[in-house]
């Protein structure tokens, strides 16, 4: 709980600050902000890059680790968009498809448009796995660093609200965003237990693995305090794939109408990494959403983890 407070806390008072902004300033330049925004997030996939090449024989354990991290974080995520669907056809929830020009629509600019955002993410994890694995970069604790580019995200982020027309009051008093962070979990841990099925890893190791959400540097921690290394390698990189997938699949769902999906894909992360992108792709309306489910889920990872490996 002290480490889930220790990351929360800097969050939210960024948050707090960035929202409060305008009161001591009446104008600013939306471009600025963006540009600042994707710096921060550029930065962060970058050190993600550079977290991954630090997993101890990771070329030698890939095929292993490697293999069983991806179908965790595949099922996870998948059970996942499938009980928010389940879960929005229950209730009526329509998609909301954003509106594309239709010549646009037709031209190769489009498609470009559509896969431009995975692509550019992409690059920059790879780029930074390449340099680290290649000790171009050498080892270092950037933790630090870390922490204070997700701060001035979240600041720049909770600016741009500030500016926007977004009724927070109508929206963070629907109980909705706590079912989707609930349906969330149940589907993250019902990929888990899935998982298990086919990976010679046994359910509670799995549940305790899918209860990462996306949080890979809390994740990982975690477990190597519990004396399991191979299990934190499994963590960390499963949560990496799953904060991948999800920043892959936002850009592609949000023009389908899945917001919901897209968001609860990125679990944990939807209140950080993820959350440029959901403002980008899924509309300022989603922002409080992304906010309170990342929130709940980043509250359960330090409890959730332990108690399914302790079972």
């Amino acid at each position: 709980m002290i480490l889930a407070l220790e990351s929360l806390i800097p969050l939210f008072l960024s948050f707090v600050v960035g929202i409060n902004f305008h009161r001591f300033c009446s104008k600013i330049s939306s471009k600025l902000l963006s540009i600042f925004t994707n710096i921060c997030l550029f930065s962060l996939l970058f050190f993600m890059g550079l977290s991954i090449s630090t997993v101890p024989n990771i070329l030698h354990e890939v095929f292993t680790l490697g293999f069983n991290a991806f179908i965790l974080a595949f099922s996870t995520s998948f059970f996942v968009i499938l009980f928010i669907a389940i879960y929005k056809k229950s209730v009526n929830i329509k998609c909301q498809k954003k509106l594309v020009n239709v010549e646009l629509r037709k031209s190769n600019i489009y498609f470009f448009e559509f896969v431009k955002d995975p692509i550019v993410l992409c690059f920059f994890v790879i780029f930074g796995f390449a340099l680290g694995y290649l000790k171009i970069i050498p080892p270092f604790e950037h933790e630090f660093f870390v922490t204070i580019l997700l701060c001035f995200m979240i600041f720049f982020i909770g600016v741009k609200l500030a500016f926007s027309k977004v009724c927070f009051k109508k929206i963070f008093l629907q109980k909705s965003s706590l079912i989707i962070a609930l349906v969330t979990v149940i589907g993250s841990l019902s990929g888990g237990a899935f998982s298990s099925l086919f990976l010679d890893i046994s359910l509670k190791n799995s549940l305790a693995l899918s209860s990462g959400f996306g949080w890979y540097t809390l994740s990982g921690v975690l477990l190597t305090k519990m004396d399991e290394p191979i299990l934190a390698s499994t963590v960390f990189l499963c949560d990496l794939f799953r904060e991948i997938f999800a920043l892959i699949l936002l850009p592609l769902f949000s023009k389908i109408g899945r917001n919901h999906e897209a968001i609860s894909v990125s679990g944990a992360t939807a209140m950080d990494v993820a959350l440029p992108m959901i403002e980008k792709h899924c509309g300022n309306e989603f922002i409080p959403l992304a906010l309170i489910s990342g929130a709940v889920l980043t509250v359960l990872v330090p409890f959730l983890i332990p108690f399914f490996y302790y079972l």
